[in-house]
């Protein structure tokens, strides 16, 4: 179950990264690089949607501006990397946005907000919830500025982590 949910995420994030590159809102087969996907949701048992969401409603429904494909991050002052899905502006605010299909505000906001901790200028964080629970084909956004009290959250995890884990 955990290889097609993960394939469906795959997939999802690869639409939108091709529609912020090229403008176009393409379906899963006509990306380059999405085949392995493609076959564990075919062959999966839980019959999960191959392309999810509407991504272009939500850009345009929530005024999202300038995006720019998120890169590899490192922090080598906390020993930790990732690679947020995409940057933006949202009413001439510099947003970092990260792309689910469920929200976990508190978990969710941490990482992006660790992300947010390896770029200059972030002022918001915003989870993009692109799912097939709805008919429009995403959830309202969550929005948060609070970049600072996430990123302690997570330096907090991460230190109990070690702890109970010895490492």
């Amino acid at each position: 179950e955990l290889k097609e949910y993960a394939a469906q995420g795959t997939i999802t994030h690869s639409r939108i990264a091709e529609f912020i590159k090229s403008g176009n809102w393409k379906q899963a087969h006509e990306i380059e690089g999405i085949g392995a996907e493609l076959f564990i949701l075919k062959k999966g048992k839980l019959n999960l949607p191959i392309d999810v969401g509407d991504f272009p409603s939500f850009v345009k429904k929530n005024n999202l501006e300038n995006m720019v494909n998120g890169e590899r991050l490192v922090n080598e002052k906390y020993k930790y990397c990732g690679e947020p899905d995409f940057i933006c502006t949202v009413e001439g605010v510099k947003t970092l946005c990260d792309v689910k299909r469920t929200v976990d505000k508190v978990k969710n906001f941490q990482q992006i907000a660790a992300y947010a901790k390896c770029l200059e200028g972030i002022e918001q964080m915003m989870i993009v919830p692109i799912n097939d629970k709805t008919e429009q084909g995403f959830s309202k956004a969550v929005v948060s500025k609070e970049i600072d009290r996430y990123f302690e959250l997570f330096l907090f995890k991460r230190r109990e982590f070690r702890r109970v884990y010895d490492i």
